[in-house]
């Protein structure tokens, strides 16, 4: 269970119901090039939330994340509160995992290499606030296809909307871990608030392009 929180300092649930990489953050590519060939065979690539998709069976083993994920995830995107993305499988359009973005800012106290950021003003991020694997997925390699589904969108909005990292506030140290073996650092005041700036996530992606 990997969780995570907002940036106001309510828990959210980023990351529950994941499994965590067995290799090191140097191994984070091929982990996910060999889950994404994996995970073409059972599901579809993520993809923004509708009304056709089928989130009744979807079951990560949180209830909370489950009860998110069917009655508040539509009101929220409908609302735009926060943007949520599923991957279904192949045969179907059942959920087998799902993830969740906002917009936010945090101070620059907390923003670790902060060297050349304004002191005067919030600097602005993306939270990743869920995400979640079906129990049908877990240990399938569908938490790196997610995380990685995310900072490309996050890479995206970056384009047209100032954005400084992609965070997320870990629960405990389990999930600390699970964010690490995907480049995520502590930040400077809270070593359970994680950070990726936009500029290792550009990194990321053109590797993962090449």
């Amino acid at each position: 269970m990997i969780p995570s929180s907002s940036t106001s300092g309510g828990k959210s649930d980023a990351g529950r119901g994941v499994e965590r990489p067995a290799k090191p953050p140097a191994c984070g590519l091929r982990a996910y090039a060999l889950a994404t060939k994996e995970n073409r065979r059972c599901s579809r690539s993520p993809s923004a939330l509708n009304s056709g998709h089928n989130r009744e069976e979807f079951d990560c083993g949180e209830e909370s994340l489950n009860r998110y994920l069917r009655q508040y995830a539509s009101q929220h995107q409908k609302k735009n509160i926060g943007r949520i993305y599923v991957a279904t499988a192949r045969d179907d359009r059942r959920v087998l995992g799902y993830y969740t973005l906002t917009n936010g800012s945090v101070s620059f106290q907390s923003v670790p290499q902060s060297k050349g950021l304004p002191r005067e003003y919030p600097i602005p991020v993306i939270l990743l606030a869920r995400l979640a694997i079906d129990r049908s997925m877990q240990g399938k390699g569908m938490g790196a296809v997610l995380i990685f589904d995310a900072l490309k969108r996050a890479a995206e909005v970056a384009e047209i909307s100032a954005t400084y990292a992609v965070i997320v506030d870990a629960i405990d140290e389990k999930a600390k871990t699970f964010y690490e073996h995907y480049h995520f650092e502590e930040s400077s005041d809270d070593p359970m608030r994680l950070f990726l700036p936009m500029h290792d996530i550009r990194l990321l992606i053109s590797k993962i392009g090449s």
